[in-house]
């Protein structure tokens, strides 16, 4: 049985994704993903490149890349490396490559996988129904449909680009479907497989849709956004304010922080200039006010009456 993922945010034309991939991204370490952008951080700023950009999530991307990785190859270890590329990713993901001093590679982050999928009794449990080691999962590197060396195209870069052309508006869902197609697998001039295009205007248009993307993440928008992010990590992180640590673990509790967010901005919302918890106790307390000086006129002045209001 099979359910199906957009991989086009509006497209009626879906891949296939093996319940298998669903079952393995509801586990906790999985589901952290869900609250770390792929934009590491920059979607905050008020960047002109950055400021109207659509949220795109770590575990969005990283189902993405497993159902691509199964399209081309249906091998679920390969499909599993892929999932879980991204699940050592903090905070503000690739922004602690630059803290790290790896601007280059940004592969810095990636050093706790192993550990973090080994601590996820959820998903040892699994790998041991189904007979997997996690020697085969922990480490996407090994399978180069998964990954490789940029400019080859792997179906991690594949779906980077995809979703990042989209939301840049570089290309249309429809077009990137269109060239999604032509894509098959092939041995390449290193003797590797790798996911090549059939058609070489489609390859030309795909690269150069890449090659926008690319400007984007090296320009001096993402650079400064990324440095300047990554400068204030590390003086809180020297300040003892917040340590590597509790940036991994920080997304996990970030749901339920989200809901006692909620609960705190209804509170100062009732408690705010006209909410309704003031307006109450502004409204109990002109009336302990009000009878006060009424009774005090009944007593001088009777022919004057009180009547207080809030002028908010």
């Amino acid at each position: 049985m099979t359910r199906k993922l957009v991989i086009f945010k509006c497209m009626t034309d879906l891949v296939s994704i093996p319940d298998y991939i669903m079952k393995y991204s509801e586990i906790p370490a999985m589901q952290r993903l869900k609250n770390i952008d792929m934009n590491c951080g920059v979607e905050k700023t008020n960047l002109p490149l950055f400021k109207n950009i659509q949220p795109y999530s770590r575990f969005i991307h990283s189902l993405r890349v497993a159902c691509i990785i199964h399209h081309f190859t249906k091998d679920k270890k390969q499909a599993l490396a892929g999932l879980f590329h991204d699940i050592s990713k903090p905070v503000f993901s690739h922004t602690i490559d630059f803290m790290n001093h790896d601007h280059m590679h940004q592969e810095s982050t990636e050093k706790n996988t192993k550990e973090i999928l080994c601590n996820d009794s959820v998903l040892m449990n699994l790998l041991q129904e189904d007979h997997i080691s996690i020697e085969e999962i922990y480490d996407y590197h090994m399978y180069s449909i998964a990954d490789n060396d940029t400019p080859k195209l792997s179906s991690d870069r594949l779906e980077y680009t995809i979703g990042n052309s989209i939301n840049y508006g570089f290309s249309t869902e429809e077009e990137m479907k269109e060239l999604f197609d032509d894509i098959v697998v092939a041995t390449n001039e290193s003797g590797e497989e790798e996911l090549c295009f059939q058609n070489e205007e489609k390859a030309y248009r795909f690269t150069s849709i890449a090659l926008q993307c690319g400007k984007v993440y090296s320009s001096s928008q993402d650079r400064y956004a990324m440095e300047i992010l990554a400068h204030l990590i590390k003086d809180c992180m020297t300040s003892n304010i917040i340590s590597y640590e509790e940036g991994v673990k920080l997304s996990a509790s970030l749901e339920k922080s989200k809901k006692e967010l909620e609960t705190l901005e209804s509170l100062v919302k009732a408690f705010s200039e006209k909410g309704p918890v003031r307006q109450g106790i502004l409204k109990k307390y002109l009336g302990i006010f009000e009878d006060l000086c009424n009774e005090r006129s009944r007593m001088f002045r009777p022919e004057i009456s009180f009547k207080f209001e809030s002028d908010n």
